[in-house]
C-alpha cells in the first residue's frame, strides 16, 4: 500500500530533522558540560521531540507505509541511534523507544 502524500510528505520531514539532529549529536556532547543549563534543558527538548518523531517512523517502518527511499534513510537513522547510544545514555537524554529495521525491532 502506497503512503498518503501527507504521510509521505512528514515522513521525510521526520527523517530529516532526526538525521540533523543525530548529526550535531557529537558536537553537543563534546560541548555539553559547557552549556548553560537552559541550553542543555532547550536542546534535550529539541531531542526529545525528534524521538518522538522517531518513534512514529518505527511504527510506520512497521506498517509498512514509508517509501523505498525511505525505508532505506530509515534504517540509517536507526543504525546511527543505535551507535550513538552510549553518548545519549551519557548525556541522559531520552533513548529512541523502539527501532524497527526490517524485520528487526531493537
Amino acid at each position: 500500500m502506497a503512503p498518503r502524500a501527507g504521510t509521505a510528505e512528514e515522513m521525510g520531514l521526520s527523517l530529516e530533522t532526526a538525521r540533523l539532529m543525530l548529526a550535531d549529536l557529537a558536537e553537543i556532547a563534546k560541548e555539553w558540560q559547557a552549556l548553560s543549563e537552559a541550553e542543555r534543558d532547550s536542546w534535550s527538548l529539541d531531542w526529545d521531540n525528534e524521538m518522538a518523531g522517531v518513534a512514529r517512523l518505527a511504527r510506520q517502518a512497521a506498517a509498512g507505509n514509508l517509501t523505498s527511499e525511505q525505508q532505506d534513510k530509515y534504517r540509517h537513522l536507526a543504525e546511527g541511534l543505535r551507535a550513538a547510544l552510549p553518548t545519549i545514555r551519557e548525556l541522559g537524554l531520552r533513548l529512541p523507544s523502539k527501532l524497527v529495521t526490517g524485520d528487526k525491532a531493537a
